[in-house]
């Protein structure tokens, strides 16, 4: 059995309370009836209808209660119920002053009219969305549509599946296959030769169809197809059966139907256009010219730096320098074998260079990527190139090269300057490394870590936890497991800090590049300990750990750049991961010297064994000297932070606000009751008071307060939870405040405010009468006819003029009918429509006459026919003046005769004359030549003598070329 999971939400406890499984309503319960199976019997009153669900009543205008049981019985009104309506079908009306109550499908002052055509529901106030033109009728009650033989749909709007017709389009067609029927009255039609469709097969196939009547999908991708055979039409640079292959290596164009031609250099050919892309250094069609004088690489569009009498490599830009001249760009003369000074006498002293310095001040010509006098130092970082002119553009903390300024990316990044993180599923260096996140859980590009959706932790996401107990709120952790699911304080994954675990951290005593432990030193700028330095930004530069590192440690028995050289140390001997030098410096360990040595030790290969004896003292890994824990202060240790502090020698102010106290240690907050969050900053969340905001308040619509939980009404309702309203006559806040209504009028429980039965105004319903314009309760409602309806003063009901229907008279009367409350049908005929108010008809175009009854006379068409025909002669479309030409003629007006292989009415048909035999233009007749016959001239006869030939000649009529035989 097929049902519908249905949420149910209780007002006092959101959440979900259990499934509950109905049957699909496919159709709805009779009246009456409601529930599983509709088996259920419905026990509304006074012409209530129920839901079909969940049996609550809907009570008609003007009767009211749980079951519509407060309002008179059918037929009866009044305070008694004891006076006769004058509906029609004993119909309903309003309790008090008479008035029908039409039901949906009916209106009039008695309810005794059915809603016009294409009208339906209350008040005949919504319009039928059926197809008018497909349609028999429209349900005046519910507005269901009952379709004409041929259609179907919820709106009539679609035509039968091909295959069917008829009504409902239930019957099957019996015509041959591939042959359609007429969906109306299932005649077989003609089937429409390959490639076209339509009524006449005037129509070519849409793109991606084919076959006789287009009935076949092309399988082509987004190529094109024939209409007629579907064969695909491959587009410039595909072929294959559907194109989906790339030309072959020496083929392009359409279906890869042209050859290349030869490209020169390596140069490849375009599949699509043909065209030779050339290598870098050549260009032109065949790329087998170089680069011109002072341009290189691709496309030649690179400018060479040489000078002018030095050649420029038309591939790299490489310069090659004339005799007497040196440098990158041959602009330095070269001095005399490696001399410089007044006579010579003193020589050059250059690294990194040919040796060639300035004659006259020695200053040497660097190899680019180098600097200084004696080409000694490395281009500064940030710089490269000749004379380290060149600005570096990488990025993300990306080493660049100083020659070339080629960006070797830290761990996380990629691109060419290091700007795009790994993409989603990889991290660490040139993002080679799989995430092995679960949970759909997002993946740290630069470490892996995994970033866990709220509901789950673990290194991996793997395991389930609990959401804060309000949906509203979510965890504030950057890099954190979870948060608490009642605070909402943060658990930090390893290696990271903090409140909202955003801050890295840094190895024990040390960041931001300052040591804090005031038994120690101060370094400033830089820490050294062994071989590793401390920056102020808070990151080693030897070690690759801090706040402000990212780049993870090699791998044992690697070091250097990239991790890409062998340490050579003795077996057992670790080597630093960074410099390659054998054993750790003091305060380290492990393979590549990444890790501070174990609890209780410290120095040299951390075989020192720490002195530190109180019971909350630590040591430095480095010096061993003794330090507090985080928490606690004093010569031994043994005293907890002041209140208000927390962390190292309780220096950090507590953060905690609204009265939270913090964990002495690590600065986590316990927030008073009414408050939440890390810092204590948020207040409870709607409905919720307490301690850690566990408590539901039960205040309904009233304030709660969020640390004792009491309620504060709002005006109008009283009592311990805000459930009651005020007493009949009394208003306001706390119902401290009388009523001054009258005259039988409903006091505001909130702001007093009265409201009026009809016929009453005022701010007391102490004026009778209201004015023009005005109706309903205390005379406050806008009439709302439309188009110069006028409006009734009590029930709003509006009297509209002639032309015009419904609730706010907003429709102008349904196609067919005219006049004054749409009662009038109009007389035209041949589908015309008439003026809604005169009922003048309009007539279609191709009709004319005061009903529209006569069609066009021959010769003319349009509206009203007053539009002549020029056809010569032949008749014209009485609708759109188009021509319909007589058998044997063609053309806009019809003065073109057919072709050879063309016949019939406007030389639509094609002959099916075999070759060499003549077509009739009018009937399709075929006049075969000499020994063949047939209808279609494709049969032969054997060939006779002469005479018996002319003879039979002259019995067939043969042309008279034929009968000359008999002379």
């Amino acid at each position: 059995m097929t049902g519908v999971l249905f949420r149910f939400i209780s007002s006092e406890r959101k959440g979900f309370l259990g499934p509950f499984i109905f049957p699909a309503l496919s159709t709805a319960c009779s009246p009456g009836t409601y529930g599983r199976g509709c088996a259920s019997v419905c026990k509304c009153q006074n012409g209530g209808s129920c839901d079909p669900i969940t049996g609550q009543c809907r009570c008609p205008p003007g009767v009211h209660g749980k079951l519509c049981e407060d309002g008179c019985p059918k037929g009866l009104f009044g305070k008694n119920c004891n006076k006769p309506c004058n509906c029609a079908n004993n119909g309903y009306c309003h309790r008090l002053y008479g008035a029908c109550l039409c039901d949906p499908g009916l209106y009039g002052r008695f309810c005794h009219l059915t809603c016009p055509r294409w009208a339906f529901g209350a008040g005949c106030s919504e319009e039928c969305q059926c197809v008018k033109e497909h349609t028999l009728e429209c349900n005046a009650r519910n507005g269901t549509c009952t379709c004409k033989p041929g259609y179907h749909g919820k709106k009539c709007q679609k035509e039968c599946t091909p295959g069917f017709y008829g009504a409902g389009c239930k019957l099957r067609c019996s015509c041959p296959t591939d042959v359609l029927c007429d969906h109306e009255t299932g005649v077989c039609k003609h089937p429409c030769p390959p490639g076209f469709h339509g009524e006449k097969c005037h129509l070519s196939c849409q793109p991606g169809s084919f076959g006789m009547n287009c009935r076949q999908r092309c399988s082509c991708g987004e190529a094109p197809c024939d209409p007629k055979t579907g064969q695909c039409i491959c587009p410039a640079g595909k072929t294959g059966a559907t194109c989906e292959q790339d030309c072959p290596a020496g083929r392009w164009g359409p279906d890869c139907q042209s050859f290349c031609e030869p490209c020169a250099n390596g140069g490849q050919c375009n599949r699509e256009t043909g065209a030779c892309e050339c290598p870098p250094g050549y260009t032109g069609a065949s790329c087998s010219a170089s680069c011109p004088n002072g341009y290189y690489g691709q496309n030649c569009l690179l400018l060479c730096s040489c000078s002018s009498s030095a050649q420029c490599h038309h591939v790299t830009g490489e310069c090659t320098c004339p005799p007497g001249w040196t440098g990158h760009d041959c602009k330095h003369r070269k001095s005399d074998a490696g001399h410089w000074g007044q006579r010579c006498e003193n020589t050059c002293v250059c690294n990194n260079s040919d040796g060639s310095c300035d004659p006259v001040t020695g200053s040497c010509f660097c190899e680019p990527g180098f600097t200084g006098k004696h080409c000694e130092w490395r281009c500064p970082e940030g710089s490269f190139g000749p004379s380290c002119e060149y600005s570096c553009q990488c990025q993300n903390g990306a080493a660049c090269d100083h020659v070339s300024g080629a960006c070797t990316c830290a761990a996380g990044w990629t691109g060419t300057f290091c700007g795009r993180a790994c993409p989603d599923g990889f991290f660490g260096l040139d993002c080679h490394q799989v995430c092995k996140c679960k949970n759909a859980a997002g993946c740290d590009h630069v470490l892996g870590t995994c970033h866990c959706l709220p509901g789950w932790l673990g290194e991996t996401c793997e395991q389930r936890t609990y959401r804060l107990h309000s949906p509203s709120l979510q965890c504030d952790c950057v890099h954190g497991l979870s948060c608490h699911h009642q605070t909402g304080a943060c658990h930090c994954e390893k290696g990271w800090r903090g409140r909202h675990c955003d801050k890295r951290e840094c190895l024990l005593g040390v960041y931001g590049g300052k040591f804090r432990s005031p038994r120690t030193f101060l370094p400033d700028p830089d820490l050294v300990i062994g071989s590793f330095s401390f920056t102020r930004d808070g990151c080693s530069r030897s070690s690759g750990r801090g706040t402000g590192c990212i780049v993870a440690a090699c791998l044992p028995g690697r070091y250097g750049t990239g991790c890409a050289q062998r340490c050579r140390c003795p077996v057992g001997t670790p080597c630093h991961h960074l410099t390659g030098k054998c054993g750790c410096p003091p305060g380290f360990t492990s393979y590549g010297c990444e890790k501070t040595c174990p609890p209780g030790t410290y120095g040299k290969n951390c075989n020192q064994v720490c002195q530190c004896s109180a019971e909350n003292e630590e040591c430095h890994p480095v010096t061993g000297d003794c330090m507090c824990r985080p928490g606690y202060y004093g010569a031994r240790c043994n005293l907890r932070c002041p209140k208000g502090t927390y962390g190292s020698n309780c220096q950090t102010p507590c953060k905690c606000m609204n009265g939270g106290q913090c964990d002495p240690a690590s600065g986590t907050c316990d927030c008073a009751p009414g408050f939440i969050g890390a810092d204590c900053s948020k207040t409870c969340p709607e409905n919720r008071y307490g301690k850690d905001c566990t408590l539901f308040c039960a205040c309904g619509k009233g304030q709660c307060d969020p640390q004792t939980g009491k309620c504060t009404c709002p005006p109008g309702q009283t009592g311990p939870s805000c459930q009651q309203v005020c007493p009949q006559g009394q208003y306001g806040p706390n119902c401290h405040l009388t009523c001054t209504c009258q005259n039988g009028g409903i006091c505001d429980h909130v702001d007093g405010n009265c409201t009026c039965g009809l016929g009453w105004t005022g701010r007391s319903c102490e004026k009778a009468e209201c004015l023009p314009g005005k109706y309903g309760s205390g005379c406050g409602l806008d009439c709302s006819c439309q188009h110069n309806g006028t409006c009734d003063r009590f029930t709003g009901c509006c009297r509209c003029p002639e032309g015009y229907y419904g609730h706010s008279c907003e429709h102008r009367c349904p196609f067919g009918f005219y006049g004054l409350s749409c009662l009038h049908a109009c007389a035209c005929k041949n589908g015309a429509s008439c003026d809604a108010v005169t009922g003048q008809c309009i007539c279609p175009l191709g009709y004319q006459g005061v009903y529209c009854e006569k069609g066009c006379d021959r010769g003319w068409f349009g509206e009203r026919c007053q539009h002549r025909c020029d056809c010569g002669g032949a008749p014209c479309d009485p609708e759109t003046g188009k021509c319909l030409c007589p058998p044997g003629k063609t053309g806009d007006k019809c003065g073109v005769e057919c072709r050879s292989d063309q016949y019939g009415p406007d030389c639509s048909l094609r002959c099916q004359c075999a070759s060499k035999s003549q077509c009739n233009p009018y009937n399709g007749n075929c006049v075969c030549p000499a020994t063949w016959m047939g209808p279609t001239c494709k049969e032969g006869f054997p060939r006779l003598p002469p005479a018996q030939l002319c003879r039979r000649a002259i019995h067939s009529s043969m042309p008279a070329s034929m009968k000359s035989c008999l002379k």
